[in-house]
């Protein structure tokens, strides 16, 4: 019983996807913050967005009662529609900082710090997108994820992008 309690008083953070109208539920505040910031969510004005489940009802239901069921989705579910670029996917801010790299192995597109000593982007290599941090050289530091969607790897990016610039100082 003491775990049901645990989970019915957790906190939700939720926004609206712009391109889909679902909401999504974010495991924290920044998170859902940062999704509103890069423009491809935005908050909902509800006084319950951001605040405790009760757990409980008048009628003595623990569970509650939904006023309206609405499709939910994770802010790391993969986008309804099919994206074929980059470019379709990241809030336009963003990519327009970037920088895109042709090589033998495919095609880059990344921020990179003041002296381009460090990059974090989203490469493509045949059909599938490699979200990285590595040096100039091309020498991989970290490695986030691979996908053969673009707007998976997108989220991948966005996700991943407050924790990269907060240890990195990223030229934007």
């Amino acid at each position: 019983m003491i775990k049901l309690k645990k989970l019915l008083n957790e906190e939700t953070f939720t926004a609206t996807n712009k391109k889909t109208g679902n909401t999504s539920v974010f495991k924290s505040k920044e998170h859902r913050d940062s999704a509103i910031k890069a423009g491809t969510h935005t908050a909902i004005k509800d006084k319950s967005q951001s605040t405790k489940s009760t757990g409980s009802s008048s009628n003595g239901n623990i569970f509650g009662k939904p006023k309206k069921l609405e499709p939910k989705s994770t802010s790391t579910s993969t986008p309804a529609k099919k994206v074929n670029h980059i470019s379709d996917a990241l809030p336009k801010e963003i990519y327009a900082k970037m920088d895109n790299e042709d090589s033998d192995a495919g095609e880059m597109d990344y921020l990179s710090t003041k002296d381009g000593a460090i990059k974090y982007g989203i490469a493509k290599e045949g059909d599938k997108y490699y979200v990285t941090l590595g040096t100039e050289e091309g020498e991989i530091i970290k490695s986030f994820g691979k996908t053969k969607d673009a707007g998976e790897a997108v989220q991948i990016f966005m996700k991943n992008l407050d924790m990269v610039k907060s240890k990195v100082k990223l030229d934007m």
